[in-house]
């Protein structure tokens, strides 16, 4: 059991490196784009679509690793009025909710990836690209949520982390 928990956690931080490495290369050719453009010379024809593709990829790719380590952005003001026990209990029932909607939207942005498979887009990309992060991405950040939910991991509370 170790070692298929050691490949899922190498998943999910590969996952990260790989949004990470992409929005290094989507803002380098931003860059390079504005540069050329600047100069007077021809802008890149691809730049602005393939941007555009890859931050839905950035996003669903780098999504569970954020939860994973509660980098995630939340708005904790009721929650933190909350008492202790109410609080894990919300936790709790948020973790559930949004593990079995992540879940159920993998399943079906996985159907939809299958059914786009051999058509084409305008922009002469194949319709399947669009929809291949959303089953990834929502499938491993359902089953992030319910890590923390079997770990017993309270969900609110990661303003501690902030001043880390």
């Amino acid at each position: 059991m170790k070692g298929i928990l050691r490949g899922y956690d190498l998943i999910i931080v590969g996952l990260a490196v790989a949004a990470g490495m992409l929005l290094a290369i989507v803002s380098a050719a931003i860059a390079a784009d504005v540069t050329l453009r600047a100069l007077g010379l021809p802008s890149v024809a691809w730049v602005v679509e393939v941007t555009r593709l890859s931050l839905i990829y950035i996003t669903l790719l780098g999504a569970p690793w954020l939860l994973r380590e509660k980098a995630h952005v939340g708005v904790e003001v009721l929650v933190e009025k909350l008492p202790p026990v109410a609080r894990r209990r919300l936790g709790k029932a948020v973790c559930a909710t949004c593990a079995a909607m992540c879940l159920l939207l993998a399943y079906r942005a996985a159907g939809l990836t299958l059914e786009s498979i051999g058509q084409w887009d305008a922009a002469d990309l194949p319709r399947w690209a669009r929809f291949a992060p959303l089953p990834v991405g929502f499938f491993f950040l359902g089953t992030e949520f319910l890590r923390l939910l079997s770990r017993g991991e309270p969900l609110f509370g990661a303003g501690d982390r902030a001043a880390l």
